[in-house]
């Protein structure tokens, strides 16, 4: 028998594996946004048809995460000027007290809320993970990974599919 034909199974058992990995860590699961339940800092309940209305920035980020916090600095750092008129919630699955912490490390104007479950529950893996919003609350685009807000290219972009 002619032992090429048991290598077939194999690369179609790791092309799936590669398939599952990437969808599931790479890619941005779809969110019923008004089914999050949410609180703030303080502990009162938060419902996202509150902030429906203004083109939005959703990150789903965490204090311990390099990337994510490279990403909301740079966000932070263009708000005034490039992001005026769009809104910053940043959501972390951590323990209220850390989620304080990580809210007063971060731009005065992002509003930063916990999730009362952990990410994986929503089919997030990895972080961070953003979402943009236009007024209507339609996702127009979403990603994995750090993206870099100080690029001109990036942002001229990020900011017409807010449009």
């Amino acid at each position: 028998m002619n032992k090429k034909w048991l290598y077939a199974p194999l690369l179609i058992a790791l092309l799936l594996g590669g398939v599952y990995v990437y969808n599931k860590y790479r890619v941005a699961p779809k969110l019923n946004l008004y089914s999050l339940q949410l609180s703030t800092v303080e502990g009162k309940a938060v419902n996202m048809a509150n902030f429906k209305g203004r083109k939005t920035i959703l990150c789903f980020s965490a204090s311990w995460c390099g990337p994510c916090r490279h990403e909301l600095k740079t966000i932070g750092k263009i708000k005034s000027t490039e992001l005026a008129d769009v809104q910053v919630l940043v959501i972390s699955d951590e323990e209220p007290a850390q989620v304080d912490l990580f809210a007063q490390s971060l731009h005065p104007d992002f509003v930063v809320l916990k999730l009362a479950k952990p990410f994986a529950d929503l089919g997030i893996y990895s972080i961070p993970t953003t979402y943009l919003l236009d007024k209507n609350f339609d996702v127009k685009k979403e990603s994995v990974g750090y993206v870099d807000w100080s690029d001109p290219s990036t942002l001229a972009h990020l900011k017409a599919l807010l449009d």
